[in-house]
């Protein structure tokens, strides 16, 4: 008895230890204006919607911690951001690789420019010191949704902070509910140009595989990408509802000896 009670006491001071403490915190999620001005417009043209605004995504570079905003609703500013690591707790996100390539209509038909982002709920950074991005390319999903472009991945370098390339998924790599949301990526910091990413695509029930060298994708199937029929109803506060979503979470485990 006096072991299990040791082991008890133990386990109760390591959770203790392990409580995580607040660091970021935001009532409303607000942006680095260039000036006080370009927010007013923002708001009054419908650009930016603040209370549309909700940080999702994130992935840390030295001090540079990205948070990633998806185009859920109209009026979100920018999808693509960072803050500082040690800055304030309710700090200004910073667009990504600047506010031109973030500030993007939602009725917009084409993107200003190649290094531009659409709407991002997850990135990824290697061992290379790149920032992979997966951009869904689709403004206002729950409003009027509008596919500025097609998926695509952008590689950025963050030292440079420049676009390295940019990869559209190909037609056969989707379906007609096909939706990406997130990226991990295999690579060696000792040969960087063979990086292989892993795209899931959370409503055709699949992965998508991405080769840098060969600058190709492929799309893999399997029954196990689908969700458990009979565990999908969820009640959540009194709220009951269905989930429908297949492979969205991934992760890289060590490699073997054997690949």
């Amino acid at each position: 008895m006096r072991a299990i009670v040791l082991a008890v006491l133990t386990v109760a001071t390591v959770c203790r230890a392990a409580t995580p403490t607040l660091r970021f915190a935001w009532k409303e999620v607000d942006y680095t204006w260039d000036t006080p001005a370009d927010k007013e417009n923002a708001i009054k043209d419908g650009t930016f919607v603040p209370a549309h605004n909700l940080p999702l995504g994130l992935a840390r570079w030295k001090n540079k911690l990205f948070v990633t905003v998806p185009k859920w609703k109209n009026g979100v500013a920018s999808s693509l951001n960072y803050i500082d690591v040690d800055g304030a707790q309710d700090q200004l996100l910073k667009p990504y690789p600047s506010w031109k390539d973030n500030l993007i209509p939602d009725t917009a038909k084409e993107l200003p420019s190649n290094s531009s982002i659409v709407s991002v709920f997850r990135v990824f950074i290697d061992d290379c010191d790149r920032l992979w991005v997966m951009d869904s390319g689709l403004a206002d999903i729950l409003g009027s949704p509008n596919q500025i472009t097609g998926p695509s991945l952008a590689i950025f370098d963050l030292n440079t902070d420049e676009l390295i390339h940019r990869y559209y998924f190909k037609v056969e790599d989707m379906k007609e509910d096909s939706f990406f949301a997130n990226v991990v990526v295999d690579v060696d910091k000792n040969s960087c140009d063979n990086a292989f990413a892993y795209i899931p695509d959370l409503g055709a029930y699949s992965v998508v595989v991405y080769s840098l060298k060969q600058d190709d994708s492929w799309r893999i199937a399997h029954h196990y990408f689908h969700f458990d029929p009979l565990a999908g109803s969820y009640n959540v506060g009194g709220i009951e509802f269905h989930w429908t979503d297949g492979v969205f979470g991934l992760a890289l485990s060590e490699p073997r000896e054997d690949g």
